[in-house]
């Protein structure tokens, strides 16, 4: 499925679980660890530089990131339709009007206008692919 990568795997959740502080002793110290054994076995499931919530939420997070930088590429948004549609292929296009409320939206394929469904700001898809993989509803302040 789409943005199956922003999910975090059942192998890498077990893995994070299984670092955790109820995972350690129950009397650390009466079993030879040192104050920093201690120190470096809680921060390991938490802090750690690998297979931890940290390390984990940074990978996720720059996943995202690259989701939205590459999807923010392809929104135009314009006062009228230009004639030539070409350049815009691929692109979402929303025509705003004076008061900046968008009236319509395009998706250009093969240079063609692909009409879509909208109220107001919320703009939803309904088109076939290449759209399918959005299948959410479009959010824009403007």
């Amino acid at each position: 499925m789409p943005f199956d990568d922003i999910l975090i795997s059942p192998q890498k959740k077990e893995t994070i679980q299984n670092k955790g502080a109820d995972k350690l002793p129950l009397n650390p110290t009466a079993q030879g660890w040192s104050g920093q054994q201690i120190r470096a076995a809680l921060a390991a499931a938490t802090t750690g530089n690998v297979d931890s919530i940290l390390s984990e939420l940074e990978t996720k997070l720059g996943v995202i990131k690259g989701h939205f930088e590459s999807y923010t590429g392809n929104v135009s948004i314009l006062s009228q339709l230009p004639q030539d549609l070409t350049p815009y292929n691929n692109t979402f296009i929303f025509i705003k009007n004076q008061n900046n409320r968008i009236t319509d939206v395009y998706y250009i394929q093969n240079g063609q206008a692909v009409t879509t469904q909208f109220t107001s700001a919320n703009v939803t898809v309904s088109a076939e692919p290449p759209l399918t993989p959005l299948n959410n509803d479009l959010w824009f302040d403007i």
